[in-house]
């Protein structure tokens, strides 16, 4: 039993000052936290990740969004990328592949997953998923971008010069489209040598 008297909490045999630790706001506070659901934790990562001071809060709340869907996309992805980013390939991959099991027609998990794999040295693995970012959606400047290269790296060339063209008409003046073009040129005087 506490009594209290002008403000003041006090233990009636002792005397002895009581602490008042209201807990009623703070159960109010954590119910309404816990009660969100998938899109508000999404728009709170969203906010979260605008800020870089604030990523670890970000890929919690993403987390968190993941626990009410898991098959949310759109957090999946962005989770990723945020793991990608922090040079955690094995997560980044477990995200982009969740993604991907959730939505198999997403051109931008494949790329995703595409360009882990390839920083594992995966290459194999990473042209398979290119290839299907760019069957998905053969308008993706990146996914043509990056399969060329991958191609290249297995000394698919006739592949590689294929996507170098495609990325060059999507993406003429981007900030790749120089590189593109001398690997086009080197591939095809590597071309015209081998046919003297």
């Amino acid at each position: 039993m506490i009594v209290e008297r002008h403000g003041a909490r006090l233990e009636p045999l002792s005397g002895q000052f009581v602490l008042n630790f209201e807990t009623r706001e703070l159960d109010e506070k954590v119910r309404v936290i816990a009660e969100r659901n998938a899109d508000e934790w999404l728009a709170l990562a969203l906010e979260y990740e605008a800020d870089k001071k604030t990523k670890t809060e970000a890929i919690d709340a993403y987390d968190r969004a993941l626990r009410a869907d898991p098959a949310m996309v759109e957090a999946l992805l962005n989770c990723g990328t945020l793991q990608y980013e922090d040079g955690n390939f094995e997560k980044a991959s477990e995200y982009f592949s969740r993604a991907i099991s959730a939505r198999p027609d997403s051109a931008l998990a494949h790329f995703n997953l595409g360009s882990v794999l390839d920083e594992v040295g995966d290459v194999h693995a990473a042209r398979k998923h290119l290839r299907q970012a760019v069957r998905l959606d053969p308008n993706y400047p990146d996914a043509q971008y990056n399969l060329a290269y991958i191609c290249e790296k297995l000394g698919a060339f006739a592949e590689a010069r294929e996507h170098w063209q495609e990325y060059l008409k999507l993406d003429p003046a981007g900030p790749w489209s120089t590189y593109a073009r001398q690997r086009l040129s080197s591939s095809m005087q590597a071309k015209s040598a081998g046919n003297l």
